[in-house]
């Protein structure tokens, strides 16, 4: 391997580079020939992914959509369509199951708040009956 100097001014900066020239060996010739880095001559095949269910979709869509535009349609559509693609989705390898499953959770939860509200208004009905009943 032939060293060659640096050149003035140049890239060092006019500064000397330290190396053979300067007395001893590099670090790189004492540690013998280096492997080369060889570029494949091929591309590697890009692993297929499964397609998306799509009720896996419509799940979290009508999840979303109960809490905005579907109030109780959306969250029936939600849990049914979840438990619906959670099912396709054992038998048939397709991904998206996490997009199930929060279309799940959307659609009971937001039918648990809707069930507690109700609960709620019939015993604030009931107490105002009952307030009045009393009063007469």
């Amino acid at each position: 391997m032939q060293e060659h100097p640096a050149p003035p001014g140049g890239a060092s900066g006019g500064r000397a580079l330290p190396g053979p020239t300067q007395g001893g060996s590099s670090p790189q010739s004492q540690l013998g020939p280096q492997p080369t880095t060889a570029v494949p001559h091929y591309v590697a095949p890009v692993p297929a992914t499964a397609p998306t269910n799509q009720l896996a979709i419509v799940s979290l869509a009508a999840g979303v959509a109960c809490y905005f535009i579907l109030p109780v349609i959306g969250a029936v559509i939600a849990v049914i369509t979840g438990h619906m693609a959670r099912g396709q989705i054992r038998r048939t390898g397709e991904s998206g199951n996490g997009l199930a499953l929060i279309g799940l959770i959307l659609g009971y939860v937001h039918l648990l708040i809707g069930l507690l509200i109700g609960l709620f208004v019939v015993l604030v009905v009931l107490g105002f009956l009952g307030f009045f009943a009393s009063q007469h």
